[in-house]
């Protein structure tokens, strides 16, 4: 009876030790992340999700879609929705300006005006979470009293249990702390998950190893951009490889460099060709003012789950930022709902969004009013393409039905107000969809209709706008920097626009835009022809 008693007895020792990598359920992988200087066992549930290029604080990101997936499902509590996520943040101990997080339950971090009052540095943890999780002023998350752990490597170790607020998920983190800068593991999950995850979280937490953080040897890729010089920006190339996570690749063109998830390589190469050749479209319709030699990231998500989980809007399908100079959407194809149709909705957002980034560079980093920037964008989803030429610009498919729909209602927009719509008034929930859909009919009017092209005024109301927009922008943007200049050593440069400033003449560069292409327009009668161009659109099948 001894043998028996002894076997139980080590099962349940066993127990003891191997919960956390039961928890793990794919088990551990043992990883160095050398640039950040330490190494520790990662879960092979975990999925690394990439960190926005204007984030300070989030060097590395981490989620688990399996871990108790199956349990999950019955889970109707609080966070429901929420998949657990352990960040590892780098905090350096001077003086740094705060921002917020991205993405949409950790927070947007609060709006511009929170972070106008901002005063304390970020210099450690305690700061961090103080100043940038926070929402409307009030902090996400109250911190308890540290829990010292035993020093690593000559770290101190401080554990700390993130109580959570205004609805936010429980949290957790550990702070390995330097002379120099704080190492902060801070983990989040739903109540259903948590207790779970902390045990994970310790694991890991229990087998780092810390060390003097190594720059990434990226001597491969200069080589090869060396002997590439039609690939332009080789620096920012470099950067945005130097920042890949495990599972994302990247490729090369002329103008973008490409980086996914997605496995469709023949969605890929379709993607690559045809985003260049719709390029050489744009360029000849918007010629812009300096020859735009600015290499845009175009990052394609494996599906809709991992663009909302890298940040995309919650009912958007894809977007362009300019912050960081990324246009970033995903494989529809890979939807359930998509069968069959998903390459041409990734087409169909890809040339939207793209747009978005030419004109943003074209006319000198200004957008025009909504509904031409979004109904332009929507127009080049219309493309057909082949080879590296555009053949045609055909009705956008999301766009033409509904649009004949809504006149056939009586619901469309009156000229006279759609074209002052600000951003906030045209994306204005209750009416987007209109707004989308119209300011699309109204470009593709515009450049389609046979009775625009032969009317003197009608014909030029959008080369004009264009253009007035472009050089309006460009004096603005002179007359404000010729008066900094005033005072300065002939070589001393004045100092560059502010957001702010550069908000302020795009709106007025907009309204001159606005006011010479119209000039003269009987705008009714210019509506009264465009109902009619809607109600001859053939309903598509």
């Amino acid at each position: 009876m001894l043998a028996p008693f002894r076997t139980l007895a080590a099962v349940l020792v066993a127990s003891l030790f191997l919960g956390p990598l039961a928890a793990a359920q794919g088990g551990y992988r043992t990883t160095s992340f050398d640039d950040l200087g330490f190494e520790l066992p990662v879960p092979r549930n975990y999925k690394a999700v990439p960190v926005e290029p204007t984030e300070k604080w989030v060097a590395l990101k981490w989620i688990d879609e399996k871990t108790n997936a199956r349990e999950r499902e019955d889970y109707v509590g609080a966070h429901a929705n929420f998949l657990p996520e352990l960040m590892v943040l780098w905090i350096d101990h001077v003086a740094v300006a705060a921002t917020t997080p991205s993405g949409e339950e950790g927070g947007d971090g609060g709006s511009d005006e929170d972070q106008a009052d901002q005063a304390d540095p970020i210099r450690d943890f305690e700061t961090y979470l103080e100043q940038v999780w926070k929402r409307s002023g009030k902090p996400m998350y109250s911190i308890s009293e540290p829990e010292r752990l035993d020093d690593v490597d000559g770290n101190d170790a401080l554990r700390y249990e993130l109580r959570p607020l205004q609805g936010m998920p429980p949290g957790w983190a550990t702070v390995f702390r330097s002379a120099r800068r704080s190492l902060v593991f801070m983990g989040r999950g739903s109540e259903f998950d948590f207790r779970d995850q902390e045990k994970i979280w310790e694991h890991m937490i229990d087998g780092i190893e810390l060390f003097q953080p190594e720059a990434l040897d990226m001597s491969k890729w200069e080589k090869f951009y060396e002997k590439r010089p039609e690939f332009i920006d080789a620096a920012y190339r470099l950067q945005v490889r130097s920042t890949l996570v495990r599972g994302w690749e990247a490729d090369d063109t002329e103008n973008y460099i490409f980086v996914y998830s997605t496995k469709d390589q023949p969605l890929l190469r379709l993607l690559k060709r045809e985003l260049e050749a719709i390029r050489l479209e744009y360029e000849e319709l918007f010629p812009p003012a300096a020859p735009v030699t600015a290499v845009s990231t175009v990052r394609v998500c494996r599906d809709g789950d991992e663009y909302r989980q890298y940040g995309g809007p919650s009912g958007s399908g894809g977007y362009w930022n300019s912050a960081a100079k990324e246009l970033v959407f995903y494989d529809y194809s890979a939807d359930e709902e998509k069968r069959g149709e998903g390459k041409e909705d990734s087409r169909i957002v890809l040339y939207h969004e793209a747009f978005h980034q030419f004109i943003y560079y074209s006319v000198g980093e200004v957008a025009p009013h909504s509904w031409y920037n979004e109904g332009t964008g929507d127009f080049f989803s219309g493309a057909k393409i082949s080879g590296k030429k555009v053949n045609k610009i055909d009705v956008n498919p999301w766009r033409n039905n509904y649009i004949r729909s809504i006149v056939a209602a009586g619901r469309n927009i009156p000229f006279e107000d759609i074209l002052g719509f600000t951003q906030a008034e045209f994306y204005r929930p209750d009416r987007r969809g209109i707004c989308y859909a119209q300011a699309w009919s109204m470009i593709y009017f515009l450049r389609t209709s046979k009775e625009v092209a032969n009317h003197e005024q009608w014909s030029q109301i959008l080369p004009i706008y264009f253009e007035t927009l472009k050089a309006a922008y460009a004096e603005q943007a002179a007359e404000l920097l010729a008066a900094r200049s005033e005072g300065l050593e002939p070589d001393e440069a004045p100092p560059e626009l502010s957001r702010g400033e550069k908000e302020v003449i795009s709106q007025m560069a907009r309204d001159k835009a606005l006011e010479v292409a119209f000039d003269g327009i009987d705008v009714l009668a210019l509506e009264r022809q465009w109902l009619l161009f809607i109600e001859e659109l053939k309903e598509l099948r």
